[in-house]
């Protein structure tokens, strides 16, 4: 089962000090909520700088998975693999 490290309290007040914020309990909602609003402010909002731009990876996706059937099926394939001599045929009378 889960138990919390006891030194976690001491080192979160110690972080909040440093870097000036604020540690809450777990049920202190409200007054989370109320510092996130001082935090982020209040005033108009607007979306700057949003486009959407779609780039399709399925041809290269494609591409990428023929590659290797292309070099299989390619006539300079074959050149490093040479077939075992043919047995020879006995001429019999």
């Amino acid at each position: 089962s889960y138990r919390p490290d006891p030194t976690s309290a001491e080192q979160l007040a110690a972080l909040a000090a440093v870097t000036g914020g604020r540690v809450f309990q777990e049920g202190e909602l409200a007054p989370t909520a109320a510092a996130i609003r001082d935090a982020l402010g209040s005033g108009p909002t607007q979306v700057v700088g949003r486009t959407q731009h779609d780039d399709p990876v399925g041809p290269y996706v494609a591409f990428a998975a023929l590659l290797p059937l292309a070099f299989l099926f390619s006539p300079r394939a074959g050149r490093g693999r040479r077939r075992a001599p043919a047995p020879p045929v006995s001429a019999q009378s």
